[in-house]
């Protein structure tokens, strides 16, 4: 169906024989560009434009519009501004963002944690995190779907954009009791019987952005899951570079890390940035941690780090998980920005 002409158009085309021919084509040519112009936009939210970055679970970068959109310590999603660290906008949609496609962030929703439905979320990130598109998706039996980790057992999910759907995956670990904690109660004798901790329960699905419509994958369709960046190996390295090497994000610079000095320093390692494809090194500067998932964008180096704690001036401190931006010469910190921590913090029982 044509795009509706505004009625100033309409009403001149109404006009059109007592026009001039020089008129009639200029007013074609005008509505032929507002119809193309209304298509692109109303395809625009529709069709991904540029792949995202995920950064770490629950964390994604978007290079293009320069945000960052993350897991909320007070619940939700919040869209962040690379360049000055400021919250722009919160959602409270959905919970953990997936992957982007276009203007649409494909999140998981908080729902009750313990259950085996996974609910997937469709926010709108040019209408401030609006949700436009939800669905509950039952999962296999005995799986416990939750963002964050449990002491029974742990759920990941993960998504990737293919044409105008995505496809979601998902695992589900149970933990043995013996690894939370609970008594062994095997005889000595049938140690060597115990049974092997089940496999984790795996499933994916594809999700139409437009409809919502949710299909099942068989095993054999679903993508490979990529491993987060890891330590390079010796054919992958880097020359005269550190032997602890890591990707970025994107896959286009080195991480290299060497450890200069012992405990209780607290800037123990250096770490030196390359551009992968050259080798020539963008940055350097002294870091406590010894590897962080990161991306590097203009001169800032965007890192995720995990909480810890440290003592100063006779005080200790505490920091919770912070996505902080750097700047890349110097290593000085730009701002931070704190994210969900997902880890289980309850008690073990004795």
């Amino acid at each position: 169906m044509s795009p509706r002409m505004p009625a100033q158009l309409q009403q001149q085309n109404v006009r059109g024989p007592g026009l001039k021919c020089g008129e009639a084509l200029t007013m074609g040519l005008i509505a032929a560009i507002l119809a193309i112009t209304l298509v692109s936009n109303a395809s625009a939210q529709q069709v991904p434009t540029a792949p995202s970055l995920k950064l770490a679970p629950g964390v994604i970068v978007d290079p293009d519009r320069g945000f960052a959109y993350v897991m909320s310590t007070e619940g939700g999603i919040d869209a962040v501004e690379l360049a000055r660290g400021t919250r722009v906008w919160h959602s409270n949609a959905a919970a953990k963002p997936l992957v982007l496609a276009g203007d649409l962030l494909v999140c998981q929703g908080d729902a009750r944690s313990g259950n085996n439905a996974l609910e997937i979320v469709i926010v709108n990130v040019r209408q401030r995190g609006e949700s436009v598109l939800a669905r509950t998706v039952p999962l296999a039996s005995g799986v416990q779907v939750s963002i964050d980790a449990m002491l029974t057992g742990t759920f990941t999910s993960s998504a990737l954009v293919v044409g105008r759907e995505v496809v979601v995956s998902w695992a589900y670990a149970a933990h043995p009791e013996r690894a939370r904690g609970m008594p062994d109660t095997t005889p000595r004798d049938d140690k060597s019987r115990q049974a092997p901790a089940a496999p984790p329960a795996r499933g994916s699905f594809r999700m139409d952005l437009s409809s919502g419509e949710v299909t099942p994958l068989p095993p054999e369709q679903a993508p490979a899951v990529v491993p987060a960046p890891s330590n390079l190996g010796p054919r992958a390295r880097l020359p005269n570079v550190p032997d602890l090497q890591f990707l970025s994000a994107d896959s286009l610079h080195v991480l290299g890390v060497q450890r200069i000095a012992a405990d209780p320093a607290w800037e123990r390692f250096r770490w030196s940035i390359h551009q992968r494809v050259s080798g020539a090194k963008v940055g350097e500067f002294g870091a406590h941690w010894s590897w962080a998932p990161f991306v590097v964008l203009g001169a800032q180096i965007i890192y995720l780090t995990p909480p810890y704690m440290r003592r100063t001036d006779q005080k200790l401190a505490e920091e919770p998980n912070k996505f902080r931006a750097a700047d890349l010469a110097t290593g000085r910190e730009l701002w931070a920005w704190p994210v969900r921590d997902t880890a289980y913090r309850g008690l073990i029982p004795p």
